[in-house]
């Protein structure tokens, strides 16, 4: 069987409009994009298990390899990053390159939200987590000493792409943290997408296919609720449900 065709979408916001594509090489998209000047924030484990990702790119001036781990994801461990970023020369014309999953996704994101007042950054994730959730809503969030997501804002990525290939690495808690997140919109839809959930939840490790659908769907799902509410004071609140729980434990 072939591989599906999704179709990329754009996501209205306030702050401004961003697409989301999905793509089959990362490489190629990486080589669309970057800039001379950009800086790439990405997750190490991606940077030793894809080592070509980022080679042969004479764009690139700065890598800046960080540990996906709540340590990374906290207030005090920006600012050697922000200095990398500066003594590298990284200007407001410039643009980050985001790697990885959620916890790269939030480091880059709140770096861009606060550099010259706000730059433009992409991201690539890399879970199924964040290519099937976090990757649309613009919320960033950092953790502040031993409180956990005490600092954010709401600050989108001008361009996300979705490559169904990192997945291939990931290992198995990983992905199931992604279907659980995932499986809290198609609850919220409605049950012709949670029984069409249920039906491909024994198959999605298996058929690729299936799983890009679920992520397309869970993304459409969770758009819907975001354009109308991006800034979580009313119909989106509705998806917080069991995360403070879930935190505290």
């Amino acid at each position: 069987m072939g591989a599906t065709l999704l179709l990329d979408f754009t996501v209205k916001s306030i702050i401004h409009d961003y697409q989301v594509n999905f793509i089959e090489n990362s490489h190629t998209a990486l080589k669309t994009e970057l800039e001379k000047g950009d800086a790439i924030i990405m997750d190490k484990k991606i940077k030793k298990l894809y080592p070509d990702l980022v080679d042969g790119f004479s764009e690139i001036e700065l890598i800046l390899e960080i540990e996906a781990n709540e340590n990374q994801k906290s207030y005090k461990a920006l600012a050697p990053l922000i200095g990398r970023l500066i003594d590298g020369g990284f200007k407001k014309n410039n643009k980050i390159i985001a790697i990885g999953g959620g916890i790269t996704q939030d480091t880059s994101a709140f770096i861009a939200s606060i550099m010259y007042r706000g730059v433009d950054w992409i991201f690539f994730p890399t879970t199924l987590l964040a290519q099937g959730d976090s990757c649309i809503g613009s919320k960033t969030s950092i953790n502040f000493g031993e409180y956990k997501n005490q600092l954010g804002g709401f600050y989108p990525p001008h361009k996300i792409y979705i490559d169904a290939h990192f997945l291939d690495t990931l290992d198995e808690s990983d992905m199931q943290s992604g279907l659980g997140e995932m499986s809290h919109y198609f609850v919220v839809s409605g049950k012709k997408d949670f029984v069409q959930y249920k039906n491909d939840f024994e198959h999605v490790k298996s058929d690729k296919n299936i799983l890009s659908k679920m992520i397309a769907r869970s993304l459409e799902i969770k758009k819907s609720y975001i354009e109308i509410d991006e800034f979580d004071q009313n119909e989106r609140q509705i998806f917080n449900y069991g995360h403070s729980f879930g935190h505290a434990i």
